[in-house]
């Protein structure tokens, strides 16, 4: 939500609910903004909304949308067995990288929470590596944009030549398998 003055609030990631409740919650959610774990087991916790959120900070500093233009059930089945991490831009600075970076971690105990996020902000802005130039920003963020639609671009590739060997396989074993149906005709 966006409040007067530009002030942006988040809301919810599906949990919205009292931290003093159970700490498990299920929910529905959207794949790419998803815990590995949350996929596997559908259970939900501040833990999984720290992750989701680490997407949600990918998203806003890029400009793009995860794993956009992907199929979603290979997408949730990608993240699910872990092997799916959104790439950072090359020129992205460290810090900022690595603040994204400790969001995604595979396991949900691993993750750095809200407290430990305000912290590393405050520390990425104290050391000024937050610019405060919309243009630059802009174009760093259209460059990083670029950059991110070629990495998923080779992911898909990649996949899609994995495939193609996958049914080229197949195919043979279903030729072999005909062949030696064909070879016990003949005994």
């Amino acid at each position: 939500m966006i409040f007067y003055k530009k002030t942006l609030k988040i809301t919810d990631f599906g949990l919205a609910r009292k931290q003093l409740q159970s700490s498990n919650m299920s929910a529905a959610g959207t794949f790419a903004w998803m815990n590995p774990e949350c996929i596997r087991n559908s259970e939900f916790s501040t833990k999984s909304d720290v992750l989701s959120f680490g997407v949600l900070l990918w998203e806003c500093l890029t400009g793009e949308l995860p794993y956009k233009s992907f199929d979603q059930m290979e997408v949730a089945f990608d993240i699910a067995t872990n092997k799916y991490s959104l790439p950072t831009p090359s020129t992205c600075p460290e810090e900022i990288s690595q603040l994204m970076t400790n969001y995604w971690k595979i396991l949900p105990d691993e993750h750095s929470t809200f407290s430990d996020l305000v912290k590393q902000i405050n520390e990425i802005i104290e050391i000024n590596h937050i610019k405060s130039n919309e243009e630059f920003y802009q174009s760093l963020q259209k460059d990083w944009r670029e950059e991110i639609q070629d990495m998923f671009k080779e992911l898909k590739e990649k996949e899609q030549k994995i495939r193609d060997r996958e049914q080229a396989m197949y195919q043979r074993s279903l030729e072999q398998n005909h062949q030696r149906l064909q070879l016990g005709k003949w005994e």
